[in-house]
């Protein structure tokens, strides 16, 4: 991680030596699971998350100077087999992840501020292996930027939607020979009729003319 909010994690990053933790929080809908690297347990934000040690670990999380989302994998070894129809018929998908990074003091194991989250997203999918009785879980997670792209398009109905009574589109269908290409198909409105649904306020009653009363 390159950058921080609190001052003080990033002077403590810089040290020669750190003491840092990695907090998962998975929102199943039976109940959310906090699960942190290292043995024991820790407490952040009135949770008590459960140490899983070399048993789990977080895909790095790369930064990019380009607009991409990250996709996260997070991996559970040594799960008995047993465990694994849990794990199959868990409604899972969709279900938020959130992962923090914090530092710790070495000698008193409290926080030297609070963790900060590095990654939000949704569980996607899950790919389990098995050996010799153990199974291994690696759960995809997607960023939420995948999940909800930003779509607009330069319509009347659009506009109504970020800028309510805003009227600069809504006469867009009347310039001549206009065409839309929507798929493999053209569409073009003629000049005087208005596509279904136009109208003033775009869609808010619509009119049958080709002009303003």
């Amino acid at each position: 991680m390159t950058r921080w909010v609190s001052g003080a994690n990033a002077a403590a990053a810089a040290k020669p030596s750190v003491v840092m933790v990695t907090l998962v929080d998975l929102w199943f809908p039976t109940g959310t699971l906090y699960l942190c690297d290292g043995l024991g347990t820790l407490s952040f934000g009135g949770n008590t998350y459960s140490g899983i040690g070399d048993y789990g670990r977080v895909e790095t999380i790369d930064e990019s100077t380009e607009t991409m989302a990250k996709s996260v994998t997070l991996t559970l070894a040594g799960v008995p087999a047993t465990l694994l129809t849990d794990v199959i018929t868990e409604n899972y998908q969709g279900r938020l992840v959130t992962i923090w990074i914090g530092m710790l003091n070495p000698n008193t194991l409290a926080w030297i501020d609070t963790p900060e989250m590095i990654w939000e997203g949704r569980m996607d999918y899950v790919v389990v292996g098995m050996t010799q009785g153990k199974s291994e879980i690696k759960l995809l997670c997607e960023h939420r930027l995948n999940i909800q792209p930003p779509v607009a398009r330069y319509t009347d109905q659009d506009q109504q939607l970020a800028h309510p009574g805003d009227t600069y589109f809504d006469l867009t269908w009347q310039i001549p020979q206009a065409s839309a290409s929507w798929g493999s198909i053209t569409v073009q409105h003629p000049a005087t009729v208005p596509p279904y649904g136009a109208g003033v306020g775009g869609g808010r009653g619509g009119r049958s003319g080709g002009s303003k009363p």
